[in-house]
């Protein structure tokens, strides 16, 4: 809990952005972030330890906006021309720009959506199966339906560049056929950002701010630090928030800004709610046009809706499978192309069901929400500076403002408690969506990490002698995958932490001996606890962005998540005595959610990934 002192210090930096921070984009008297909304907005962000998120609300052309609380502390405000790192809601424009280029047949006759991958990249393009090299399309990539899960915890080290990434892919197992299951996958993202890199011969920033934010007039819009560092450079009175967690001791800690450019395809994209708004709006005014029979000027034509928004795949885990009338989501919902679509949208509110597309971005110390009703030209964005809450305060949002505009005018009631249980079945199923696009954005709770703790050193205690060809120091060593890189394996304080080389996500992992999963050949399991870091020191590690804090609210300091846990298993050499030459560890969960469906008896090897002793 903040101490009060604290939390009026809080309410009174964030009562002053409440004024002076409203755009409308015609001057009339339209304005859906009404006090009431802004008192609710106050509420959640109090609630939920939010610092700061800014909002925009798109209705029939209509654009409002406003920021609320603190983007940078000590006193910085969040306006709608913050700029925020906005994560996975750059897929849409990835997929956008393939869109450009398949619409493009003077240039690109050849090109569909049903194009392979390995045709069009031969020499980079190769996964570990050749069957899944040769059939996965354009289209699998864009709708995660490719067959290769995530493994987010691959990319991002050594001098990793788009190149290297796409053609590590032949070194990750596949968990699925394509077009069988959906598995949501940065790394198709990234590799079709590659391929619009290598089919225009520029790089996927120019791309993107020639064809899509210059005509749209997003001039507010990056995709690489050192293009925000001179904007920025230019215009002193600009902004770029920073990202913040905030530790269960009742503070924020301030993160890093995260260089993701070796899959910039699947998350690089900086802009502002203003910019965002115009985005939304170039999609709904493109329905408005299908609708109509009408034509526009905007790159964002009818055909490219209709491609963008055709659904691909379902969303498998989002949906129950009896939905009743009262039920948010009456349908199951679909990923297209860089969209998620809910083709049948209520909230027992007047009027027929309605057709909900939407996705999120997260990133450490940022989360985007995004959400529209295509056939109502009625949108909302959402940009905040804390990863996960951020996202949930935005869903929030949209529900309360979705209730305002589209319920009875008796249904107003905006109190935080009655909104949240009110919106209990969305948040149950935007949370599921949020899990997609995330990664390791939310923390277990303190008692939950404490718990896990506890736990696994209970186990450590009980099993002490217990693997002996898996003792600790026998463990310890470098070793090496040719996807994941390079780990070291040590013993701290009686367990043993495998830290990798410095890559994208900054992550560890803990491993204790577990005694309640046995093979018939040996006992060499250990428990794996996967644990992410937030915080950033005050020099950050992007050159010329140094994070500042107050001391009070804000501090240095770092905080390690407990975000998954699994197995590992320690395989012994045969001419090396006691020693360990392989490690395997669960690292990824569609991984192990194919070895349930295996349920061969050594079918727990296919969950893991194998590391080779170097060292």
């Amino acid at each position: 809990m903040l101490l009060t002192s604290k939390i009026l210090l809080f309410n009174a930096l964030l009562t002053l952005t409440l004024a002076d921070q409203q755009t409308l984009n015609d001057h009339d008297s339209y304005n859906p972030l009404t006090l009431e909304i802004d008192g609710l907005i106050k509420q959640l962000l109090e609630e939920l330890h939010v610092p700061a998120i800014s909002i925009a609300v798109i209705d029939k052309g209509r654009i409002s906006a406003k920021g609320y609380g603190i983007s940078n502390f000590p006193s910085t405000k969040a306006t709608p021309e913050t700029l925020y790192f906005t994560g996975s809601t750059t897929k849409a424009f990835t997929a956008t720009a393939a869109g450009l280029l398949v619409q493009d047949n003077d240039n690109h006759p050849n090109l569909t959506w049903s194009s392979h991958l390995h045709d069009l990249l031969p020499e980079d393009f190769v996964l570990s199966q050749p069957y899944e090299t040769t059939h996965t399309t354009l289209e699998d990539a864009l709708s995660h339906r490719s067959g290769l899960p995530r493994h987010d915890l691959a990319y991002g080290w050594g001098n990793a560049t788009l190149e290297s990434t796409v053609q590590s892919l032949r070194h990750l197992p596949l968990t699925a056929e394509p077009r069988t299951r959906f598995q949501y996958c940065n790394l198709m993202f990234g590799t079709v950002g590659y391929l619009v890199e290598s089919l225009v011969d520029s790089s996927l920033a120019k791309f993107l701010t020639e064809k899509i934010y210059k005509p749209l007039d997003m001039l507010d819009t990056f995709f690489t630090l050192s293009d925000v560092k001179s904007f920025l450079s230019a215009n002193t009175d600009r902004h770029l928030a920073r990202g913040y967690f905030y530790h269960p001791n009742g503070y924020y800690i301030p993160e890093p800004y995260i260089d993701i450019s070796n899959i910039a395809g699947a998350g690089a994209t900086m802009s502002s709610v203003n910019d965002y708004a115009k985005w939304i709006n170039a999609w709904l005014t493109a329905a408005s046009s299908a609708q109509s029979g009408t034509k526009t000027t905007s790159p964002i034509t009818t055909d490219l809706l209709t491609s963008l928004y055709s659904p691909r795949t379902i969303v498998s885990g989002v949906i129950p499978p009896t939905p009743s009338d009262t039920h948010p989501f009456l349908s199951p919902a679909t990923y297209a192309l860089g969209w998620i679509g809910v083709q049948s949208y209520t909230l027992g509110l007047p009027g027929p069901p309605r057709r909900l597309s939407l996705h999120g971005g997260g990133l450490p110390g940022f989360g985007t929400e995004l959400y529209m009703l295509l056939d109502e030209e009625w949108g909302v964005v959402t940009m905040g500076n804390t990863a996960g809450t951020s996202n949930v305060v935005g869903a929030l949002i949209t529900y309360a403002l979705y209730k305002q505009r589209f319920g009875e005018p008796q249904e107003s009631n905006l109190n935080v408690n009655v909104l949240m249980r009110e919106a209990e079945p969305w948040l149950q199923n935007t949370e599921s969506i949020r899990e997609m696009y995330g990664i390791g954005t939310t923390s277990k709770k303190a008692s939950e990490v404490e718990g896990v703790n506890a736990k696994h050193s209970k186990v450590h205690h009980d099993t002490t002698g217990s693997n002996p060809q898996a003792s600790l120091q026998a463990a310890s060593g470098v070793f090496t995958h040719p996807a994941y890189g390079t780990i070291t394996v040590s013993v701290e304080d009686a367990v043993l932490r495998v830290i990798p080389s410095a890559r994208t996500w900054p992550w560890d992992v803990l491993l204790t001996p577990n005694d309640d999963y046995k093979s018939t050949s040996s006992s060499n399991f250990f428990t794996a606890i996967i644990r992410f870091g937030s915080g950033a020191t005050r020099d950050d590690p992007i050159e010329g962005f140094d994070p500042s804090c107050d001391g009070e609210l804000c501090r240095f300091d770092t905080f390690w998540n407990v975000v998954e846990g699994g197995l590992a298993y320690f395989k012994p050499g045969r001419d090396t005595g006691s020693g360990i030459d392989r490690i395997g560890i669960e690292l990824d969960g569609e991984m192990v959610l194919a070895v349930e469906r295996d349920r061969s008896p050594d079918g727990w090897r296919k969950g893991m990934i194998w590391f080779e002793r170097i060292a």
